[in-house]
């Protein structure tokens, strides 16, 4: 299930918030989802977790074009 946005985005129903994750736990468990089929992170510049969330979406093995 996806929400039309505004400007005719579509963005998944279901994300994975990672709020308080940091360090490996937070590159291993977006590795993961990205891997399960997940396609909305719900991250903002505050959590200062940016690195991990990169190596996780790179460690997925899922094709950026596809995330």
């Amino acid at each position: 299930m996806h929400y039309a946005m505004a400007n005719g985005a579509a963005i998944p129903a279901i994300g994975l918030g990672i709020y308080a994750l940091k360090d490996e736990a937070c590159s291993v468990l977006v590795a993961h989802a990205i891997w399960l089929g997940y396609r909305h992170v719900d991250t903002a510049a505050y959590y200062a977790n940016e690195r991990e969330v990169g190596e996780g979406l790179h460690s997925s093995g899922v094709a950026l074009c596809q995330y």
